[in-house]
């Protein structure tokens, strides 16, 4: 998998932010649904751009 680890790190980041300023629901289930969309979108790309260059 591509970013393994990336989505476990900002859960644990987001739950010390909670726990230091208090709960945000939507916070907390919004922003690591759209962080690993984009960041599964650009992968995409950077893999064609890459195999456009070397290709």
């Amino acid at each position: 998998g591509s970013a393994m680890g990336a989505t476990p790190t900002a859960m644990a980041n987001m739950a010390a932010v909670t726990k230091e300023h208090g709960p945000s629901p939507v916070a907390f289930a919004v922003i690591p649904i759209v962080g690993a969309f984009i960041i599964q979108v650009s992968n995409a790309f950077v893999i064609n751009i890459i195999l456009v260059i070397i290709g």
